[in-house]
């Protein structure tokens, strides 16, 4: 298991930070807080972003 921090989840998706942020606090965005800090499962993430496209071919 990897776990990714905000900045890996941004160069990822290609996103900025404020929107990578946007996306950590969203509801149903797989994610985890340890202490302060959020962190993405990085299986779960792809998950997510094969619903995401499956959902907008639909």
């Amino acid at each position: 298991m990897k776990l990714l921090t905000i900045d890996e989840v941004c160069e990822i998706l290609r996103v900025s930070k404020p929107t990578g942020y946007n996306l950590i606090h969203s509801e149903g965005f797989p994610k985890i807080k340890l202490g302060r800090a959020w962190r993405v499962e990085e299986e779960l993430l792809n998950r997510w972003v094969r619903e995401k496209i499956i959902n907008e071919a639909s």
